[in-house]
């Protein structure tokens, strides 16, 4: 049933359970429709009163929507203020919303209103680490500029001492930071809300990161919004880490029971998602709120495309010395692989150009035509480019090729850290005669606005789908002006492979979030 809300009061209508919602809340009238002259339930639309009605199952909204005073650079889109909306009346929920419909804002928003109401003095960001300078800092400046933020980075000693004094609104720290200042943040006492950005990266259970979330999330006892639009990339059970995080009484306390609900074991090591997947996982991933991406009607297309190159001599013999033998020799060095996982891991690197030896060596094989191709479409785009490397020692190769050609290049991977990567980022974005972002997809596919390119270059594939749909992501964001193109570069089968199993990973994730559309049209 839905509350109709009217200069700062809440009507309910006609209720059967009339005594029993008077019990619910203390504060409401009754009083006489004057349209049918049946009893209707009134009562001042404060949060608290929201809050319970809407946990009683009621469609009501937030009394943000009427109160609120939007900030920012330009005016929210619809869904962003029903987004803010439903993160006020729900202290545990997700937001499973698209990439790039404005999670972030909507979150920031949310906030800035609960602290002017009294509700929130502070706010703990965790996020990961490439976006931590370039997307929260810079999107607080954006969209709530009266609000401090203070970035948890730096030494050791000097990331405690910010996590226990920094009297900044929004406390700002990737993922992994946590186990550094965990005790300085429980200890605060003035965190009350917690905000997951890319929170499927705590889908998995076992990892000590995920121990560590529950144990400060449980001992802070704040709000907990999780944020990310790709909570089940490989398969139904990445939402049971998820939905015990933000309602453990309507999820199984067991994974084992979990994935016999959503799964069909059909051999030894291999299971399958079973027909109705889709809907057990809405049920338990709940509160949640979900708008896809066409609810930004102006955004331009994307085309995605295909390309082969051909591979060198060189990288033939290796590859068919490993599809065949799992074993070969170049220059005394030995390529090993020791099972069928390392035997596909040696033919994408062979693909791509550089393999690793069994002591750790690199060999750098002639890449054959697949940097002449990349180039080709680094010269049509339409603006600037990025390339995503798997292979961390590939980027490197591919940053020097492109700059011996002419190209002004940025670069970042695992070994670009601090400054340095906030530095590259804000050339790529800034810098006119920097065209070309060469990137590993772990460490630049979350979060960033990268709208100053329309092409993105995939090197090689990757088997992560949610790294796969987060780095396709970065150029289509507000503001991108260019029709864009997502170019998949391959040489062999197993490449083509890797690439088709992420699509159908995310053609089995879309038919869970489609569920969540229906209920926010």
């Amino acid at each position: 049933m839905r509350a109709a809300a009217h200069k700062g009061w809440l009507m309910l209508g006609e209720l059967d359970n009339l005594s029993q919602m008077l019990n619910i809340l203390p504060e409401a009238q009754v009083r006489v429709s004057p349209k049918t002259g049946g009893n209707v339930v009134v009562l001042p639309h404060t949060l608290t009163a929201a809050t319970r009605l809407s946990r009683a199952g009621f469609d009501v909204p937030s009394p943000m929507l009427d109160e609120y005073q939007w900030t920012g650079r330009h005016a929210p889109y619809a869904h962003q203020k029903v987004t803010s909306g439903f993160l006020t009346l729900n202290p545990k929920c997700a937001v499973l919303s698209d990439m790039a419909t404005g999670k972030t804002a909507s979150a920031m928003w949310a906030a800035d209103w609960l602290m002017r109401i009294g509700q929130v003095r502070k706010v703990l960001v965790l996020c990961p680490l490439s976006c931590v300078n370039r997307v929260w800092m810079d999107e607080l400046f954006k969209w709530v500029p009266h609000r401090s933020g203070q970035l948890l980075r730096g030494a050791r000693d000097r990331r405690k001492r910010l996590a226990k004094g920094s009297q900044a609104e929004f406390l700002i720290l990737n993922h992994d930071g946590l186990k550094v200042c965990a005790h300085e943040l429980v200890n605060r006492g003035d965190i009350d809300i917690v905000i997951a950005d890319e929170a499927d990266t705590y889908r998995n259970p076992d990892t000590a990161r995920y121990r560590l979330f529950v144990q400060v999330v449980t001992a802070l006892r704040a709000r907990l919004w999780l944020m990310t639009g790709t909570p089940t990339p490989n398969a139904p059970t990445d939402a049971w880490a998820l939905a015990r995080l933000i309602n453990p009484f309507n999820t199984p306390s067991g994974f084992n029971k979990f994935k016999n609900q959503t799964m069909f074991k059909v051999s030894q090591f291999k299971w399958v998602p079973k027909p109705d997947a889709h809907i057990i996982v809405r049920k338990v991933l709940q509160p949640a709120i979900r708008f896809p991406k066409n609810v930004l009607k102006d955004l331009p297309v994307t085309t995605y495309i295909e390309r082969e190159c051909a591979m060198s001599k060189e990288q033939m013999k290796h590859y068919e010395m490993i599809r065949k033998h799992l074993i070969s020799i170049d220059a005394g060095q030995v390529i090993n692989a020791l099972n069928a996982a390392g035997k596909m891991n040696k033919l994408m690197q062979i693909c791509q150009g550089s393999v690793y030896t069994e002591t750790g060596a690199v060999i750098d094989l002639p890449m054959g035509d697949r940097i002449d191709v990349t180039c080709e479409l680094i010269d049509a785009s339409l603006s600037k480019s990025i390339v995503f490397v798997p292979y961390r020692h590939v980027c490197d190769r591919v940053q020097a090729e492109l700059e011996r050609r002419g190209y002004g290049v940025a670069v970042v991977h695992g070994g670009v850290t601090g400054g340095k990567r906030d530095h590259a980022l804000q050339r790529f974005q800034l810098d006119d005669s920097t065209q070309v972002l060469v990137a590993h997809p772990r460490t630049a596919s979350h979060g960033l606005n990268l709208q100053c390119a329309s092409t993105t270059v995939w090197y090689g594939p990757t088997f992560s789908t949610g790294q796969w749909l987060q780095a396709n992501e970065r150029m289509s964001r507000t503001g991108q002006a260019h029709k864009m193109i997502i170019a998949k570069l391959a040489s062999m089968p197993v490449e083509r492979g890797a690439y088709d199993t992420v699509v159908i990973n995310d053609d089995r994730q879309s038919r869970i979030l489609k569920l969540y559309e229906e209920v926010f049209k």
